[in-house]
């Protein structure tokens, strides 16, 4: 199971050092989420759906120069404790950060605020706990929306900050609202549904 695994202090050199060693592992309440025999390679499936996302997001944003769209990877260090210890660090499947919010520091250093948008496709591996602690944590901090996808019910739940999620299926179409304006996302279209 995906228990959090407890340790003394967690700093941005213990998260970089198990970068190099290829494990992404994101920090909830100073505890590493996953533990290192459990990374899970993403599927064809995850990937798919992760790619179809940031295809359609990216070429509006570009187009419209709204700010900038991320894949997984990038690292958004949400809180540090006064010691300079990670105590949220959340890795999202696709983000988006918009144009007055892109930081152009050093290219390669994590964000230290959260993302406009939060994208999580969830895995067969995750838990609705902590499932639900990564999206509170997300709204808590700033993000606009967090969408939820779920792969095995071709759904995708869209949470905001003071308002009832809401589930898209099959030919829903997902709004930008304020956050991206004009854009709007056919859900089957990114589960690759005609």
């Amino acid at each position: 199971m995906a228990d959090q695994i407890r340790i003394d202090s967690i700093t941005l050199e213990d998260v970089q050092l198990r970068d190099e060693q290829g494990l992404n592992c994101e920090v909830l309440n100073g505890q590493w989420l996953h533990g290192e025999e459990e990374q899970e390679v993403a599927g064809k499936r995850h990937s798919k759906i992760g790619a179809r996302l940031i295809a359609r997001l990216l070429l509006y944003v570009e187009d419209h120069d709204l700010g900038e769209v991320y894949q997984d990877q990038l690292h958004y260090v949400l809180t540090l404790s006064d010691a300079e210890q990670v105590e949220t660090l959340l890795i999202p499947d696709v983000s988006f950060v918009s144009r007055d919010r892109v930081v152009h520091d050093d290219p390669d250093k994590p964000y230290f605020i959260a993302p406009d948008l939060a994208v999580e496709i969830t895995s067969p591996s995750n838990r609705n706990s902590d499932i639900e602690k990564k999206i509170d944590q997300y709204l808590t901090h700033g993000t606009k929306q967090v969408w939820q996808v779920y792969p095995s019910t071709k759904e995708i739940v869209v949470y905001k900050l003071n308002a009832l999620p809401k589930t898209y299926q099959a030919d829903n179409v997902i709004s930008g609202g304020d956050l991206i304006p004009g854009f709007e996302l056919v859900v089957n279209k990114i589960f690759g549904d005609k």
